[in-house]
C-alpha cells in the first residue's frame, strides 16, 4: 500500500527511494528490538559471525548496485519499473493464496 502511494505520489525516485529505506530500517529496528528478547548475545560461534559478515557483504553490494541502477535510469522508468514489480509481487502473494491455500 505504501508503495502503490509513492509512486503516484510527486516524489522523485531518490526521495521515493530514501522514504521505502527509512520505513524499511525502522521496521527492521523494531525486529531486531523484538527478537533480542528471545536470545542472548554472550557467544556467538564461528557460524555466526561468517553469517553476519556474508549479510554485511551482500547489504554493501545491493547498495552499490541500487545505487549504479538508480543513477542511470530516468524518472519515468523508475516509475514504470516500481509499479510493475509492486504489481507483480501482488499477482504472486494472491496466487500463492489462492494455490497453497
Amino acid at each position: 500500500i505504501i508503495d502503490t502511494s509513492l509512486y503516484q505520489s510527486s516524489l522523485k525516485r531518490r526521495e521515493i527511494v530514501a522514504t521505502k529505506s527509512l520505513f524499511s530500517s525502522l521496521i527492521h529496528i523494531m525486529k531486531i528490538v523484538y527478537y533480542a528478547k528471545f536470545t542472548t548475545f554472550d557467544q556467538f560461534e564461528i557460524s555466526e559471525i561468517s553469517e553476519i559478515l556474508m549479510v554485511l557483504v551482500a547489504v554493501i553490494t545491493g547498495t552499490k548496485l541500487g545505487s549504479y541502477i538508480l543513477n542511470r535510469i530516468k524518472e519515468d522508468q523508475f516509475r514504470l519499473i516500481g509499479v510493475n514489480l509492486v504489481r507483480l509481487m501482488a499477482l504472486i502473494f494472491v496466487a500463492r493464496g489462492v494455490f497453497y491455500w
